[in-house]
């Protein structure tokens, strides 16, 4: 009656449903906030008559709580269980009324509460009944439809299933005391017992599976009637996940179209045949706009990772419910993310293959269309790449194209002239990636006459080629009719001689073998010289450990004077070997400016004796270099020389001679000073190495010099690829110089600059293991450092990198023609 709009002791469906949502703000109770569908539910389940409306009789059932009786249980005259009397005892089945809350025994913690019975054997009484025991024993469980349908069935069930197994025991039994027969009723009754018992078996089948059915549907409806329960809590939680997923959901959902728009451009030229491939007029736009959505899709997966991250922080933490699968959905967004920053660049990758594969088919033309357009012009590759450069150190992209879209004979698509472009070289061609088009080598397999014309019946030989000569193509190949040979005019690198050469018999049989251009790279600093001649050359510069130069011509031998050796004792550390005075590179050692000691002498800090302090005696055999000297000791009549002991590096100033006539040091030509790096030898040949002598050393000659066999040693003209500097130099034999390609492996983890300086913009990291293509240098860089810049393979980022420096562990290492390393 107090229910506003209310009238005559009822509420209608429209009171109650205001009334009710009134009911949860004012008490700020989220679990009675229930939607318009479930207060019309409610309102129905109250109702006796839902025509008239909830009545008091009504609402008051709304508070009361039946129990069914499930496991006996005795009803006392009070709370405490130890202080209380028994009023009855109440069997399985019987139904109870409780008359309040539930309150717990103080002393044994039992849940009880006070109840009133409504069948059984003494109907009406109230006492106070367990609800649950202490060991969890259930003696009382809430009264409800279905449990009471479920308790019948099963109950029903029970007597079934026993009275089915009572009377297939008892006709078993039946049949096995019928004695066997082979005709007649013994036979029959047998037959019809065995009949019945079939029938009856599967009838008890039919009342166990019902049982399994029953049981299911008691759990089932126990997990809905718990979902029903948390149904309006769970709507409420849905929108505030709603709401707080919404940013992440429309992030992931621009991520997916970002994705799928990645894909769709990719698709068309991914289906390409080869001949289709090659008529596809436009793969660079492909290639750019893949690019630019998968940058776009790279953003848009951040950006869902970090909104998802900071989500799952503010996520409630639930067993179950929409805020459980809130948790799940972030994570799933987080996983997605992390998909996309993995396939977006594996889609853009297959289209970049394409391109590349593209590139690659049609530079063999482009190549042939370059070398036709020089010879037919007349000029060299190096003028026609200064003629495309334009005076600056790459040619650009644009210039290269618009150069091949000139040339005749060549068709090609603008964006394939750019592909081939990129390919060749990122970021504009330089000197020596341009050259290298031009340029075709071959290797002599066997003897083979080198002539001065093309014709080979009327041409005159000009000298054979030996096995293993490298010949630098200059015309061809092209194919005499007459003999049916391929020949090539060519440069023989050991000479210079130009002359043509057959590349195959006509029969195929092959005199050459195309190869890869000659390059050798030096181990440490050498000197670049004038000429070919060993003796008494120029130095045109000094040549740094790790520098690459292209082969211009030789290895020819050449006769060096021989060396002048002898044995020597370092003062150092008086190790012991030979070592090359002088030979046909230049100087090692020269006798230096010492003395020995004949008389007990001392050494002062001062030039004028007088003056000075003693810093020692030196004694008889020790021997001392002169510094300085000899000099006036003012008005003592003395001449004195600044000297080194070379015994413990002392300096200061001695008496050569007394001015009474007294001699105490006498001048040696045994000792030598070191004046440039070179190995001390454990033998006169100089195989193996005792250790090397640093400059500035001081030996000690032990067996006098000699000189050694003289030597035929190769010798090479080389142009180095930094700074195009040509000279030559002899190849030795202890790897310091060494054949090699312009590929680099990373030995260990180097960052590429966008600058020849230690403290430019990092390009990103080279990795151990890595293969790059050297695209300009190397040259010296600062702090003595050499830098070349490098081309990745693997992803054509270019950059510069220090690739050998003063007392560091080099991070790459030069790849030699022998090496598997591309």
């Amino acid at each position: 009656s107090k229910i506003p709009g209310s009238k005559g002791g009822k509420v209608g469906e429209e009171a109650f449903a205001s009334w009710l949502a009134s009911l949860a703000k004012e008490l700020e109770k989220d679990e009675i906030d229930f939607e318009p569908a479930r207060q019309k539910e409610l309102y129905r389940h109250l109702a006796s008559d839902a025509d008239v409306g909830i009545t008091g009789e009504d609402f008051g059932n709304l508070f009361k709580r039946r129990f069914t009786c499930c496991s006996k249980v005795t009803v006392t005259d009070g709370l405490s269980v130890a202080k209380s009397k028994t009023v009855t005892k109440v069997d399985v089945g019987d139904e109870l009324e409780a008359q309040g809350e539930d309150e717990t025994d103080g002393v044994n913690g039992m849940v009880r509460v006070q109840v009133k019975l409504l069948s059984g054997k003494d109907i009406g009484k109230i006492g106070w009944a367990s609800i649950k025991g202490n060991q969890g024993t259930k003696f009382l469980q809430v009264d409800s439809p279905f449990n009471k349908c479920i308790a019948q069935a099963e109950n029903s069930i029970k007597a079934s299933e026993k009275a089915g197994n009572e009377l297939l025991k008892t006709i078993r039994g039946k049949t096995s005391e019928l004695p066997a027969a082979a005709a007649g009723p013994l036979k029959e009754a047998r037959a019809e017992l065995l009949k019945i018992t079939q029938q009856l078996a599967g009838e008890v089948s039919k009342i166990s599976a019902f049982k399994q059915k029953v049981s299911l549907a008691r759990a089932t409806f126990a997990k809905k009637e718990e979902a029903e329960k948390r149904a309006h809590l769970d709507r409420k939680d849905k929108l505030a996940v709603d709401e707080a997923l919404a940013d992440c959901r429309a992030k992931f959902q621009a991520m997916e179209e970002a994705m799928t728009k990645l894909k769709d451009a990719g698709a068309p030229m991914k289906a390409l045949k080869d001949a289709e491939l090659e008529a596809f007029a436009t793969p660079m736009t492909v290639l750019q706009d893949s690019e630019g959505l998968m940058a776009a899709a790279l953003a848009c997966a951040k950006e869902l990772r970090v909104v998802a991250k900071e989500q799952q922080g503010k996520v409630i933490n639930q067993p179950r419910g929409p805020w459980a699968e809130a948790k799940k959905e972030l994570m799933s967004f987080i996983a997605k993310a992390d998909g996309a920053e993995k396939g977006a660049p594996l889609l853009v990758k297959g289209t970049r293959d394409l391109c590349t594969k593209l590139a690659k088919q049609r530079r063999v033309a482009v190549r042939d269309a370059l070398r036709a357009d020089a010879q037919a012009r007349g000029v060299t590759p190096e003028a026609m790449f200064e003629e495309l450069a334009k005076g600056n150190h790459r040619i650009a992209a644009e210039a290269f194209a618009a150069h091949l879209a000139s040339l005749s004979g060549l068709e090609m698509k603008e964006q394939h002239a750019s592909l081939v472009c990129e390919d060749i070289q990122q970021g504009g061609i330089t000197r020596r990636i341009f050259v290298s088009l031009f340029q075709r080598y071959f290797k002599v397999m066997k003897e083979i006459a080198v002539t001065d014309t093309f014709e080979l019946t009327n041409s005159k030989t000009l000298r054979k080629a030996d096995a293993n000569e490298v010949v630098q193509m200059l015309e061809g190949p092209k194919t005499d009719e007459k003999m049916g040979l391929l020949r090539i005019k060519g440069r023989l690198l050991k000479d210079g001689l130009e002359g043509w050469i057959s590349v195959s018999g006509n029969k195929g049989t092959p005199f050459m073998s195309e190869t890869e251009k000659p390059y050798y790279t030096c181990g440490k600093d050498i000197d670049l010289q004038t000429d070919f001649e060993v003796e008494e050359v120029s130095v045109v510069r000094q040549a740094k450990a790790g520098e690459i130069f292209e082969l211009v011509e030789g290895p020819r031998k050449a006769e060096a004077k021989p060396a002048l050796r002898g044995k020597f004792k370092a003062l150092k550390d008086g190790a012991q070997g030979f070592l090359t005075l002088k030979d046909s590179t230049g100087e090692y050692a020269e006798v230096g400016n010492f003395q020995a000691c004949i008389q007990i002498v001392a050494i002062t800090d001062d030039l004028d004796p007088k003056k000075g302090k003693v810093i020692r005696k030196v004694a008889i055999g020790e021997v001392f270099e002169i510094l300085e000297g000899p000099v006036d000791a003012g008005d003592t009549g003395l001449q004195r020389v600044r000297a080194k002991a070379m015994k413990d590096g002392k300096e200061g100033w001695i008496t050569p001679k007394g001015n009474a006539g007294s001699i105490y040091t006498k001048e040696v030509q045994k000792y030598y000073k070191v004046t440039k790096a070179a190995p001390l030898d454990k033998a006169m040949t100089g195989t193996d190495q005792v250790r090397m002598l640093e400059e500035g050393e001081v030996v000690e000659m032990v067996v006098a010099t000699k000189e050694a066999k003289s030597d035929v040693v190769q010798r090479v003209k080389v142009r180095a690829l930094g700074d195009s500097t040509e000279g030559w130099f002899t190849l030795k034999a202890d790897l310091a110089h060494r054949p090699c390609v312009p590929y680099f492996r990373c030995v260990k983890e180097v960052p590429l600059r966008e600058a020849k300086d230690g403290t430019a913009s990092e390009v990103r990291n080279a990795v151990k293991g890595e293969i790059l293509e050297l695209a300009a240098g190397p040259e010296e860089g600062p702090e003595g450092a050499v830098w070349a810049q490098l081309r990745a393979e693997k992803d054509g980022a270019i950059g510069w990198a220090s690739i050998r420096q003063a007392k560091e562990v080099p991070g790459f290492q030069v790849l030699t023609t022998s090496a598997d390393g591309r």
